[in-house]
């Protein structure tokens, strides 16, 4: 699946004590870190994110770590809003290409932002 080899850890889940391994869940924490998940295992640039940790701590907005590549430094982060992951990861996408083309480097992208991203 496009570049998703290992599952991420989950942090900062909200109402994880009604989580029980081997059960069916519905938590809105899961849930937005399984849309991200499915949204990268299904798109063709899913490969450049190899996620290391996504951060459920707020509410708003869901913190990815990331694993090295030819793309993005180790340990880069990536902030993508929990009500659009899809447009935050679509952005976020986007500022990578950019930037790889242009031989930048990128450690840091907050799509929450629709316009005048934060980038490092």
């Amino acid at each position: 699946v496009n570049g998703l080899r290992h599952l991420p850890i989950l942090i900062g889940i909200h109402n994880r004590e009604n989580i029980v391994v081997g059960k069916e869940t519905i938590n809105k924490d899961v849930e937005k870190c399984l849309e991200l998940l499915n949204h990268l295992a299904i798109v063709p640039y899913g490969n450049i994110f190899e996620i290391y940790i996504i951060n459920c701590s707020n509410l708003e907005q869901l913190s990815m770590t990331l694993k090295g590549n030819d793309y993005l430094k180790p340990k880069s982060s990536i902030l993508v809003p929990t009500n659009d992951v899809t447009g935050g990861l679509n952005r976020a996408a986007k500022i990578i290409n950019e930037r790889h083309y242009n031989n930048e480097p990128t450690s840091f992208i907050d799509a929450t932002y629709e316009v005048n991203v934060p980038i490092r």
